[in-house]
């Protein structure tokens, strides 16, 4: 009988040996659990802002397609604008070049009637003869043809 009641309490110590570790892993799993959930809502908040922060981006670059759109529409205009401004140029072909001369006396000698003229030079330096624009009495003369290049030499 003593055998026996010693293994009834060896027996009821084994179980509250398991139950200390059951609570024991019961606190564990809880603390997981806690923590698990905790992990899960910031989860979620960050996916809210991923989400949102996607829309906002897909705004922004709806935004910089339009705005490029606009400055390929506004860079053509400028283009079209620099073409129907050259139309009215009148190129002069022989016309000696100096590096600092008055472009309205060099054409006025080569017009008969120079009246109220406007001329210039234009180019890669002021100095290089491209298209002359000229005004003759307020009224500008349309472009001949286009003047070659000159050939730089070293």
């Amino acid at each position: 009988m003593k055998e026996m009641m010693s293994e009834v309490k060896e027996i009821g110590r084994t179980v509250k040996s398991i139950e200390e570790k059951v609570e024991k892993h019961e606190g564990i799993l809880s603390s997981l659990s806690e923590k698990v959930e905790k992990n899960s809502k910031t989860l979620n908040g960050v996916q809210r802002k991923v989400n949102s922060s996607s829309e906002e981006v897909k705004e922004v670059s709806e935004k910089i397609k339009y705005m490029e759109e606009r400055l390929n529409k506004a860079e053509e205009r400028v283009v079209d604008q620099e073409a129907r401004s050259r139309r009215n140029n009148l190129i002069f072909h022989g016309v000696p070049e100096s590096e600092r001369e008055d472009c309205k006396a060099v054409t006025s000698k080569e017009t008969a009637d120079p009246g109220d003229l406007e001329a210039m030079r234009t180019g890669k330096a002021a100095w290089l003869a491209y298209p002359a624009r000229l005004i003759i009495n307020g009224e500008e003369v349309k472009s001949v043809t286009p003047r070659p290049q000159p050939q730089m030499t070293a």
